[in-house]
């Protein structure tokens, strides 16, 4: 979120590459699904949208109108609570 890796649509199978990138370490893409399902929902309870794109699986972007910290907000806001 800080690296605003969420302005332009990305992949499902990119995330876990550019995680593993950052975290240099190899990180199972089962994770990074369960928690980008946390993140994905109705504008303004959550602050990713998911579409289908018929030849890369889903995407995930910023809710039009929602930067990133405000994203960030919220994600902060979610896990303090778990």
């Amino acid at each position: 979120m800080e690296n605003d890796v969420f302005k332009k649509p990305i992949s499902g199978l990119e995330l876990p590459q550019l995680v593993e990138y950052t975290v240099e370490g190899r990180v199972h893409p089962l994770y990074v699904k369960t928690e980008l399902d946390k993140l994905v929902g109705r504008k303004g309870k959550a602050p990713l949208k998911r579409t289908k794109r018929r030849s890369q699986g889903y995407r995930y972007v910023l809710h039009p109108g929602v930067n990133s910290a405000d994203a960030l907000a919220v994600i902060h806001h979610k896990f303090d609570k778990l």
